[in-house]
């Protein structure tokens, strides 16, 4: 009898321990749910900061012409031109981001990538002067097209070249060295940003998310670009450049759409790590 009882003691812990690990496992997809939902609204603040500051210095030089008394019609006509132009541009980015953190593919065309990093090489290459910054190029000389959203992939790059501009700021001037390499691996095409900066205090995708404080913290930028490897099939690996002895981030894309006659310089080497 003193068996039986045992026996219907433990069976009644093991369910009751059952429940409570269900009901924990529950609690945590619901923060898990909170912690996205938080992390896709920071991640479009962060990617509204910039073309948002750029509109307000526009609104504020053709304020200060008009009241200055400097503007003619012309001048005028051309500023809110400008405006229009960058309130379009916002409007764009938010309604691909939006489409991005919803799962939604988007339009997919041929790209080639070559030209598309060059593109956007040389809307920073200015800024990459003006803070001394060393720029090294390994592209590859023929085409890389793949089927990809152009928007998309172009947030993604333009983020990894702006953590990248940001990390060597803390560096003395003539140390400040940015590596953008493009290679094919096997079935795969690999873009890595590398920089000589002090290095990604985590290689963990999460705790740098967790660790971003503010709207413009380098992980809000990572995981907007984690998420658009994602939406290709492809994947964000961060690490630590053998090279540059930096930070090296990795974006690797499938090259099932590459183009046969594409021939690919080696990338520099580095010692990349998964995301956890």
């Amino acid at each position: 009898m003193a068996a039986v009882a045992l026996l219907l003691l433990v069976v009644v812990l093991v369910e009751h321990n059952r429940r409570l690990k269900v009901a924990h496992l529950h609690q945590q997809a619901l923060l898990e749910a909170k912690l996205e939902r938080g992390l896709q609204a920071s991640a479009l603040a962060h990617e509204l900061r910039q073309p948002l500051s750029h509109l307000l210095m526009q609104s504020r030089l053709m304020q200060c012409r008009v009241e200055s008394g400097m503007a003619n019609p012309e001048a005028v006509l051309e500023g809110v031109q400008n405006l229009q132009r960058s309130a379009q541009q916002i409007d764009q980015l938010i309604d691909t981001i939006t489409a991005l953190l919803r799962g939604q593919p988007g339009q997919k065309q041929p790209v080639d990538l070559v030209t598309l990093v060059q593109e956007l090489l040389t809307s920073c290459c200015a800024e990459c002067s003006l803070r001394q910054i060393q720029l090294h190029l390994d592209l590859p000389v023929e085409p890389v097209v793949l089927e990809l959203n152009k928007a998309q992939i172009s947030i993604a790059i333009r983020n990894l070249l702006m953590n990248a501009q940001q990390a060597l700021l803390d560096v003395e001037a003539q140390h400040r060295h940015l590596a953008v390499t493009l290679d094919q691996k096997a079935d795969q095409i690999l873009l890595q940003v590398a920089d000589s900066g002090s290095g990604l205090p985590s290689h963990s995708l999460r705790e740098l998310m967790m660790n971003s404080s503010t709207a413009n913290g380098m992980g809000l930028g990572l995981f907007t670009v984690h998420a658009i490897a994602k939406h290709h099939q492809g994947r964000l690996m961060l690490g630590r450049s053998q090279v540059l002895r930096g930070a090296e981030c990795s974006l690797w894309l499938p090259s099932c759409s590459v183009n046969p006659g594409t021939s690919i310089d080696t990338a520099l080497p580095g010692a990349p790590v998964g995301i956890r």
